[in-house]
C-alpha cells in the first residue's frame, strides 16, 4: 500500500491552494483551447469597480468572476453579477473547487441553457 496520494487527489487539493493569478491562468488557458475569445483588463484601476475579471466570447458570453478558496466578493463584484444575471447574461463566481468539480469545464464546453457551477455562485 503506497503512502503517497494519487496524482489526481494531489492536483486536486494543489487545485484548492491556487492563487487567483494561477487560478485565471488555468481558466484562461482552458478556454482559448475550447476556443473562447478572452478579455481581461489588466490594468484595472480606471475601470469600473467590481467588475468581472473575465470576459468570454464563443457562442455566448460568459463573464467570470474569480476567487481563491478564502477570496470575498465585494459589494460592488456582487452588484455586477446581480446586474448581469438580472439583464440574462451568464455569470458566474469560480473557485479552484469549481474547476476540481469539473463546473468550469462544463459550462465552457456546454451549450448556453445547460448551467453549471450552481452550488458555487455565492450569492448573499
Amino acid at each position: 500500500m503506497s503512502v503517497l496520494p494519487d496524482a489526481a487527489q494531489f492536483f486536486s487539493e494543489e487545485r484548492l491552494r491556487w492563487r487567483e493569478k494561477q487560478f485565471q491562468a488555468e481558466v484562461v488557458r482552458q478556454a482559448k483551447d475550447l476556443r473562447w475569445r478572452v478579455y481581461h483588463s489588466y490594468f484595472s484601476d480606471r475601470s469600473e469597480a467590481g467588475f468581472p475579471d473575465l470576459v468570454l466570447v464563443r457562442e455566448r458570453v460568459i463573464y467570470a468572476e474569480l476567487k481563491t478558496m478564502k477570496g470575498r466578493l465585494s459589494d460592488r463584484q456582487r452588484e455586477w453579477i446581480a446586474a448581469l444575471r438580472d439583464a440574462g447574461a451568464e455569470a458566474y463566481v469560480w473557485r479552484p473547487c469549481c474547476w476540481n468539480a469539473d463546473d468550469i469545464l462544463r459550462t465552457l464546453s456546454s451549450r448556453p441553457l445547460e448551467r453549471a457551477c450552481a452550488d458555487h455562485l455565492e450569492f448573499a
